[in-house]
């Protein structure tokens, strides 16, 4: 991997997948709608999976106010799977 290139998203969702699963969290994919990465824990919780190169969490609203909604609301937890260095050549 050269400078300034990121880990495929595909890579690190199945190493954080891994990863639950040896610290005996398994997780099981759910029916979601568009991209939405949502996974079960054996106890029935839901749990949204995001990844992302830059070591950032990127939550869209659903409008310009005080009382929006963001698209990570609505589960029960949140895993958030960063390569342990972030990509590099950001401005």
């Amino acid at each position: 991997m050269g400078e300034g290139e990121g880990v495929p998203n595909e890579l690190l969702l199945a190493a954080g997948l891994e990863l639950m699963k040896q610290n005996g969290q398994p997780l099981n994919k759910r029916q979601s709608s568009g991209r939405s990465m949502m996974y079960s824990l054996p106890d029935g919780r839901d749990v949204r999976v995001r990844t992302c190169n830059d070591h950032l969490l990127i939550v869209l609203a659903d409008k310009h106010s005080g009382d929006a909604r963001f698209n990570i609301e609505g589960t029960d937890l949140l895993l958030i799977v960063n390569p342990e260095v972030p990509r590099t050549g950001q401005g």
